[in-house]
């Protein structure tokens, strides 16, 4: 009898401990599916400018009064009750959003303020490379305080050739593509460089390898 009564203490035990598990499992899934909530990476705004936060939850616009925003600099940028954010002067500063029922359920933004870039300058508009070589595409922007000052490069073609976040083109294979520079502030300010790759002779062999000094050879017009 009495090993019978440790048996059954022991199912039981397992059983709710089982239940205790399962039931977290299920919570943390639930949580992690329906209740997080996503916005913008950054957003950009002048002096003076006003920008309503885009909160979404499960690709579903929030009722933003559900939320509380806190700006850790208040200086720079505020945000209302009504998730409103109001830029005050240049700097950067970022804004926590959580939910008024549970501060879990959290994400922030980071706000920029200043000025948006109002030109690129490119170091070539078009250049000619040998398969195998790489080129630096240099930029200038303008203002040179721009607030946000990264840009995005992007190849039509990386077949032919390929480009890096900091402007390295890389020939692949004979053939012409572009490569778009664009800027990342919401300025939608975008420059195009040509790129024509030259298949690579015996002669062009002798020249680049192995020596590496060569290796950045190209042509631009």
């Amino acid at each position: 009898m009495k090993f019978f009564k440790e048996v059954a203490s022991r199912a039981i035990t397992f059983i709710l401990l089982f239940s205790f598990l399962f039931s977290g499992i299920i919570v943390a899934y639930a949580s992690d599916s329906g209740d997080d909530i996503e916005t913008e990476n950054f957003y950009v705004l002048t002096k003076g400018e006003k920008e309503t936060l885009d909160l979404t939850s499960g690709g579903t616009d929030c009722d933003l009064s559900d939320y509380k925003y806190v700006s850790s600099d208040k200086s720079i940028a505020t945000v209302s009750k009504k998730g409103v954010v109001t830029a005050k002067k240049n700097g950067t500063c970022r804004v926590t959003i959580y939910a008024k029922d549970d501060k879990t359920i959290r994400t922030s933004t980071k706000i920029y303020v200043g000025s948006l870039i109002k030109k690129i300058k490119l170091s070539d508009t078009k250049v000619s490379i040998t398969e195998g070589n790489y080129y630096m595409l240099k930029t200038t922007i303008t203002p040179s305080n721009a607030v946000v000052t990264s840009l995005n490069y992007r190849s039509s073609n990386t077949n032919v050739a390929k480009v890096s976040s900091k402007g390295k083109i890389t020939a692949v294979k004979p053939g012409t593509c572009t490569i778009t520079v664009k800027t990342r502030d919401g300025s939608n300010i975008s420059r195009i460089c040509t790129v024509t790759v030259k298949k690579q002779t015996s002669s062009d062999d002798a020249v680049v390898f192995p020596n590496p000094f060569f290796k950045n050879q190209v042509t631009t017009d």
